[in-house]
């Protein structure tokens, strides 16, 4: 549903804030701490060359 929003440019830098605010967060409590790895892992996806 959201995919193709997503794609876009500002898609991309919205994930790449979420990303940010979760590693952020991770640092203060188990949730975001389990979702780190996702988190980064997405980071790496986002940034790759298209």
């Amino acid at each position: 549903m959201f995919g193709s929003l997503l794609r876009t440019e500002t898609g991309r830098l919205a994930q790449l804030v979420i990303c940010a605010e979760i590693i952020q967060a991770s640092e203060r409590d188990d949730i975001h701490a389990r979702l780190r790895p996702y988190a980064e892992g997405l980071v790496t996806e986002l940034l790759a060359p298209q």
